[in-house]
């Protein structure tokens, strides 16, 4: 990858999604839709060759047929785990459109890789699959790929389980405000597995997945609340106790 944006000059850094268009010439998306908005040629900028279609027109294009199969699915015209063929051609081709966007960078249509290949719509079910696309819309901040992502480290699925990149994951999506992710990462800190074990942080973190409307983080601060009151009680409770063995000691 070229260290500057051709468009802006910018960094090609990780803060922007970027699209690698068939030609090989990396640009910022957003610069290349700034392009295609002022109604410049659409050809690329360094060599000239035709641009592809818009990656987000490809993505909306895709979430129509699949929005088709689904309501199919929920109406009881179809199933999942037997499409008819012209059902299937229709999947065929909204994967093959999502996967063109993706490849282009566009962080959306990578996520809905994942999920088809996660649950298997459309394809068949691959967990390693889905690691590999929540990983790529991960890497450009996708929060929910972040969350999804660290689940399956956390797991095992299609992934070594890695409790570390678990962790590191959930955080990731939860310093975006994913409520999830942040009642993930507080019990991966309330655990201490694959980060420090600190109540504090656990509590930080499901007060914020709380306020976000997380039960379960609700009841895991009702348990801490809990816990910390009969810690307490037993704390009060242990200059009595000592008081009585030593008076107990002394009529020996």
């Amino acid at each position: 990858m070229c260290d500057d944006c051709p468009i802006c000059l910018d960094p090609m850094g990780t803060s922007l999604p970027f699209c690698k268009l068939p030609c090989s010439h990396i640009f910022h998306e957003c610069c290349l839709s700034k392009l295609r908005a002022v109604g410049v040629s659409q050809t690329c900028p360094m060599c000239r060759a035709p641009l592809p279609p818009c990656p987000h027109d490809l993505f909306d294009e895709a979430l129509e047929y699949y929005a088709d199969i689904e309501a199919q699915v929920a109406g009881g015209d179809a199933s999942w785990d037997q499409l008819t063929l012209t059902q299937q051609l229709q999947m065929d081709l909204a994967i093959n459109l999502w996967q063109t966007a993706a490849d282009s960078g566009l962080k959306e249509a990578a996520y809905n890789l994942a999920l088809m290949f996660r649950l298997g719509r459309g394809v068949a079910q691959c967990n390693i699959m889905a690691v590999n696309w929540y990983e790529i819309a991960a890497r450009q901040g996708h929060a929910n790929a972040q969350n999804n992502l660290g689940f399956m480290f956390n797991h095992g699925r299609g992934v070594a389980q890695d409790e570390v990149a678990a962790a590191r994951w959930y955080r990731l999506a939860a310093e975006q405000g994913l409520t999830d992710a942040q009642y993930n990462i507080g019990v991966m800190s309330r655990q201490g597995r694959g980060t420090a074990q600190s109540n504090s942080e656990a509590l930080r973190w499901y007060t914020l997945a709380a306020v976000g409307g997380s039960v379960d983080a609700r009841e895991a601060l009702r348990r801490m609340k809990s816990e910390q009151q009969q810690q307490t009680a037993a704390r009060r409770m242990q200059p009595a106790r000592t008081n009585l063995r030593r008076k107990m000691l002394s009529k020996q």
